[in-house]
């Protein structure tokens, strides 16, 4: 299924910004840009590009509330370059991607496989200039879904996520070539549920693949909890370990810091509400925890997203149900390398907002995505804030 148009809307609706911090605002670049038509939309991954613009990556649905991945290029003020689709006739949806030096993309998610109803993995690779080189999917007779895709060494790709093989959800590690071939798939887990929803390079020249278990419970655990699992460049289980309380906590996203790892989520068994963001430091050594916290209010929070910025602080995006103006706002927050809140802000109007992913800019800056809902529609945002979290 491909759609032949993109309407832009910018600034429809009023966002409006709460903070505790004090701090002089900076001389920094800021936009806020909505992409969609009237149905649901939604944005998963954004990075800068070598120009100074971005690449995005979400899902786009048309009258009959059917998904295509969705990829678009933008300039360094949030307009539009150019635009593609990709997927068949059935529900298809971007979660990641990769970008190359030569500016090329590798797309990666979910698509629905016409007849059967069942998933599969989908890559789709992308020139710098928006044309579609190739696309492909794998899987099985079973369900597999992908969450997330680095690059590897060898120019090939790894993609992450779950899969249904064993009767319950199984972490699902797919490597490909540079040119689309499978070359091996693992799968990981025990007799419950368990799924990966973040990849990075791990210190030791292997993976550090992060998401949730069900089946590795550690004393003082229990139900799900976040998992953390180091496989060597062969896809060969090295070390894992497991961070949570005695209720659900969900692990989300990770990031390879400069000694060691950030990891994010979203926890009910710490925390002032009835769930919280949910952070983990540790060393190059997956067990070792150098600090964990828990932030929010009263009521919900999740973290999705995280990166370690220049000056070697956190930076967690998410959405709160505790603070700012509607049911759910992005929700920001800024932390020391010791875990220490240096500042929060959110970001939302009387509707429903959330960000998905978050990174920094070459400026000092932040860049994300993710979602603004009113009523039954859905509209990916790109927002673009200063060092600060300023909009001016």
């Amino acid at each position: 299924m491909q759609k032949i148009f993109t309407l832009l809307f910018i600034l429809l609706i009023v966002l409006s910004c709460e903070t505790n911090d004090t701090g002089n605002t900076a001389d920094k670049d800021s936009f806020m840009r909505l992409y969609g038509g009237s149905f649901l939309d939604e944005g998963h991954k954004v990075l800068q590009t070598q120009d100074g613009g971005y690449l995005l990556a979400g899902s786009m649905a048309d009258e009959n509330e059917l998904s295509d991945m969705y990829l678009l290029k933008t300039n360094s003020t949030g307009d539009i370059a150019w635009h593609v689709t990709l997927g068949d006739s059935l529900n298809d949806y971007a979660f990641s991607f990769s970008l190359s030096d030569d500016q090329s993309v590798l797309v990666a998610g979910t698509t629905t496989l016409v007849g059967s109803n069942k998933t599969n993995a989908l890559a789709a690779k992308v020139s710098g200039t928006g044309n579609v080189l190739w696309e492909r999917n794998y899987g099985s007779s079973n369900n597999e879904q992908i969450k997330d895709v680095i690059g590897t060494s060898d120019g090939g790709y790894m993609l992450a996520g779950y899969t249904n093989a064993a009767g319950q959800h199984d972490i699902f590690l797919l490597k490909i070539s540079a040119t689309g071939d499978s070359l091996w798939s693992k799968t990981y887990g025990g007799s419950e549920l368990d799924e990966a929803y973040a990849i990075c390079h791990s210190h030791n020249g292997g993976y550090v693949l992060f998401g949730t278990s069900e089946s590795f419970i550690e004393p003082g655990q229990a139900s799900a909890n976040m998992l953390a699992l180091e496989v060597n460049e062969n896809g060969v289980p090295i070390d894992r370990s497991t961070f949570g309380g005695e209720l659900n906590d969900l692990g989300q996203a990770v990031f390879k810091t400069t000694n060691g790892y950030i990891f994010t989520g979203t926890t009910n068994s710490f925390g002032a509400g009835e769930s919280d963001i949910f952070v983990v430091k540790t060393s190059t050594n997956i067990h070792d925890i150098e600090w964990s916290k828990a932030f929010g209010g009263t009521e919900t929070e999740t973290g999705n997203s995280v990166v370690q910025q220049a000056d070697g602080n956190f930076t967690i995006a998410g959405k709160t149900d505790s603070y700012g103006n509607g049911s759910n706002d992005v929700y920001l927050i800024i932390l020391s390398d010791q875990g220490n809140m240096i500042m929060e802000k959110t970001y939302g109007s009387t509707g429903s907002e959330w960000a998905n992913f978050l990174t920094q800019t070459s400026d000092g800056g932040f860049i994300f995505t993710g979602a603004t809902s009113h009523a039954e529609n859905s509209m990916i945002t790109l927002i673009k804030v200063d060092k600060d979290l300023e909009q001016h």
